[in-house]
């Protein structure tokens, strides 16, 4: 139908996953869909008051990237706490590491 999959989304219920289900969801996604498209959330947990993890971060995008994915970066206390200058540099920083990722 054109539409590519989405799975490990919808905010507010990805927080949720634990770090075996969205393994779990990646893989059998993969599974079924072989080389076919599709988009996967990639969360960095964190509190009120944390600052920005770049390597969780990291970890979450590699997670979804060795499944053949593209990661979609939700929102986090340590993304949204930053400067707005800040935020951008993240994004930056991210595009650096990714081949892909959707914000």
């Amino acid at each position: 139908a054109g539409t590519t999959p989405a799975v490990s989304m919808d905010t507010g219920y990805v927080i949720l996953l634990d770090a075996a289900t969205r393994q779990e969801v990646l893989a059998q996604t993969s599974a079924t869909l072989g080389q076919r498209p599709f988009v996967a959330g990639a969360f960095v947990p964190s509190r009120p008051g944390d600052g920005w993890n770049m390597d969780a971060c990291r970890r979450q995008l590699d997670l979804v990237h060795e499944h053949g994915g593209t990661p979609v970066i939700f929102q986090s206390f340590g993304l949204t706490s930053q400067p707005a200058p800040q935020i951008v540099e993240t994004y930056a920083a991210i595009g650096r590491y990714a081949l892909r990722f959707i914000a």
